[in-house]
C-alpha cells in the first residue's frame, strides 16, 4: 500500500512568499504584500463530489487531487477508487500535477499519435512528460498499450518526479524489508529504495512489496498527494499556516506562517476539512495544527488539511552559521567529503560542534537547505540535539539561474559540558527524518 504521510523528509516549505489569499469569487490577493493581517472570504463549496469514494481511506487525498484539478470523476459522477490505473494515466496526472496545462501539439506530439497510439488528448502530457524526463521513450510501448501502473513503475515515476534519479541509480546499499525483495527488478530496486525512504510508498502488512502489482484510483492519489508534498512549487497556491487560533461563529482561522506573520482567513460553511486524514470540522482545529487550505476556481471547492505538528520539548540554543570559504581547512575537507552525497552529519572541530545538512548533487541557484533552529533535551548524563530543516526550491518555470555548487547549510554551537547522546534531525513538521551518532 501506499503510505499516507503527511508530514515527510525535509520537504515542506510554508509557501506563503509564493501564496495566495482568496477573495470572494475567487479573486488572488497576495498576502505577504500586506503590512497587517488581512481576512478573505472563500467561496462555498459542495459536498465531496464522489458518493462512492465518500469514506474511502484515501478520502483526503482524493479530495485535495480533484481540488488541484489532477484527477477527475467519472461521466456518472463517481471516483471508482478501486480501480487500477493504467500508466498512460499516472503519467498524464503526474504532468499535470507538475506542470498544470499540456504543451502545445508540434511534431514530436503528433508522431506520438501516429506512431504509438497515444490518445490524442493525452500527446501534449506525455510529450511534456518525455521533455522534462519523467518517461522515456522506451516506455511508450507501456503507454501505447495501456498497461496497468504497476508498483514499481508508480516509485519509478515518483523518483523522477522528485528530480532523484541520481540518488536512486547510485543506491548500493539495498536494505529494503521486503520479504519479496528477489521479485523487484534490479533496476527498479535503488527507485524503491529511496522512495521507501522518502515515505512515498510502502509494503504490505504481510511483509511483502508484491513490485507488479497494479496501483488503483484510490492508491494514485495518495502517491499524488505525496509527492506534491515535497516538491514546494507544486503547492505554490495553497495558502498555508500553523492555527493560532480559530472562531467559530465566524468560521475564522487565525494562522501564523513565515517568521512571526499573521493572516486571518475565513473559511466557507461548507468546505470540506480533514484532520489527520479523516473528515472534521473547524471546531476540531486547535492551536499549533499545521493547515492547508487549496481551493479550485473550477471546481468551486475548498479543501483544508490539517494535521498535528508533533510538539518538541526541547529548548532552543544560539547556533551560529559557519562560512566555509573562511572556515579551518579541516572542516573544508569535511565539507567536501560529505557534499557530494544528500548527508545529515554532526561533528566536533576546533571546540565546536557542527551540524550540516546537505542536498546532495550539484544545483541552480534558488535550491538551498537551511537549518532553521537547534533545540536540545538533557538529562542527568547526556545531551540530545534536534536539528531543524527547511527546503526551498525555485518554482517548476522559474528562471535558472547559473548553477552553484552543491547546496548545504552548516553551522556551530558551543561543546556541551555533558556527553551527547543522539542528534536527530527533523523536518519544520519535527517530523524525524535521520537520526545520526557522532564518530567517537
Amino acid at each position: 500500500m501506499i503510505i499516507r504521510s503527511k508530514l515527510m523528509t525535509v520537504i515542506v516549505v510554508l509557501l506563503l512568499s509564493a501564496s495566495f489569499i482568496l477573495t470572494t469569487g475567487f479573486t488572488f490577493v497576495s498576502m505577504v504584500r500586506q503590512a497587517s493581517p488581512v481576512a478573505a472570504s472563500l467561496a462555498p463549496a459542495p459536498e465531496f463530489p464522489f458518493a462512492d469514494a465518500k469514506g474511502n481511506w484515501a478520502e483526503a487525498a482524493i479530495a485535495e487531487m480533484y481540488a488541484k484539478d489532477v484527477m477527475k470523476g467519472y461521466n456518472d459522477n463517481s471516483f471508482k477508487p478501486k480501480k487500477p490505473v493504467t500508466f498512460l494515466e499516472a503519467v498524464v496526472m503526474l504532468d499535470k500535477m507538475l506542470w498544470g496545462k499540456p504543451i502545445s501539439i508540434d511534431i514530436s506530439s503528433d508522431y506520438l499519435h501516429e506512431q504509438f497510439n497515444i490518445p490524442e488528448w493525452a500527446v501534449g502530457y506525455i510529450s511534456s512528460a518525455m521533455r522534462n524526463n519523467i518517461m522515456s521513450w522506451n516506455e511508450l510501448q507501456k503507454a501505447s498499450r495501456e498497461q496497468p501502473l504497476t508498483r514499481q513503475d508508480a516509485a519509478l515515476l515518483a523518483i523522477r518526479a522528485l528530480e532523484l534519479t541520481k540518488q536512486a541509480k547510485a543506491k548500493t546499499d539495498i536494505t529494503l524489508p521486503f520479504s519479496d525483495l528477489n521479485q523487484i527488478s534490479e533496476s527498479m530496486k535503488g527507485y524503491i529504495t529511496v522512495a521507501y525512504e522518502r515515505r512515498i510508498i510502502n509494503g504490505y502488512p504481510d511483509g511483502t512489496f508484491q513490485p507488479n502489482g497494479p496501483i488503483s484510483r484510490a492508491e494514485t492519489a495518495i502517491l499524488l498527494s505525496n509527492i506534491a508534498l515535497q516538491i514546494p512549487s507544486v503547492n505554490a497556491d495553497e495558502i498555508a499556516g500553523f492555527v493560532k487560533s480559530t472562531d467559530l461563529q465566524n468560521t475564522t482561522v487565525s494562522l501564523v506562517y513565515g517568521v512571526n506573520q499573521e493572516a486571518q482567513i475565513k473559511l466557507p460553511e461548507q468546505c470540506l476539512i480533514y484532520f489527520n486524514d479523516a473528515p472534521s470540522t473547524i471546531a476540531e482545529l486547535s492551536a499549533g495544527n499545521h493547515i492547508r487550505i487549496i481551493t479550485s476556481e473550477s471546481a468551486k471547492l475548498t479543501v483544508v488539511l490539517a494535521d498535528a505538528a508533533v510538539p518538541d520539548s526541547g529548548t532552543s540554543i544560539v547556533m551560529t552559521p559557519v562560512d566555509y570559504t573562511t572556515a579551518p581547512l579541516n572542516l573544508q575537507q569535511w565539507v567536501e567529503t560529505n557534499k557530494i552525497s544528500e548527508s545529515y552529519v554532526a561533528g566536533t572541530f576546533n571546540g565546536g560542534l557542527y551540524f550540516m545538512a546537505t542536498r546532495g548533487e550539484k544545483m541552480y541557484m534558488g535550491y538551498s537547505v537551511e537549518i532553521t533552529r537547534v533545540s536540545i533535551s538533557e538529562d542527568q548524563k547526556v545531551i540530545n540535539y534536534r536539528i531543524w530543516l527547511d527546503r526551498s526550491d525555485p518554482g517548476r518555470n522559474a528562471v535558472k539561474l547559473p548553477r552553484i555548487s552543491y547546496p548545504f547549510a552548516m553551522v556551530r554551537v558551543d561543546l556541551p559540558s555533558k556527553s551527547i547522546g543522539t542528534v536527530t534531525f527533523v523536518d519544520r513538521f519535527n517530523e524525524i527524518i535521520t537520526e545520526v551518532k557522532l564518530p567517537r
